[in-house]
């Protein structure tokens, strides 16, 4: 896992696949294997309409709203326990 920068969303895509949380998004768990993905927390208000990317995709982290710095964590923890796993 690697911590980059802050990014606006209109660069995000240059890393590769990009996964946004959003509690309208998918769970994560049944979301398949997003190993090298980008991971995209925004603001504890959610994102403002047309902000996600078109190809991005969508993810729900838990079944409550989480504050953005524990966004981060709860999707780090997330994304390395599915990567580790076997497809």
């Amino acid at each position: 896992m690697e911590v980059g920068r802050s990014v606006t969303m209109a660069d995000v895509a240059e890393y590769g696949r990009v996964l946004v949380a959003d509690r309208s998004g998918s769970d994560i768990e049944a979301a398949g294997h997003f190993r090298g993905a980008v991971l995209c927390v925004g603001p504890e208000g959610g994102f403002a309409p047309g902000e996600i990317p078109t190809d991005a995709t969508t993810v729900k982290l838990n079944e409550t709203v989480l504050r953005t710095e524990t966004a981060a964590v709860a999707g780090a923890v997330l994304l390395i326990d599915k990567s580790s796993r076997p497809a």
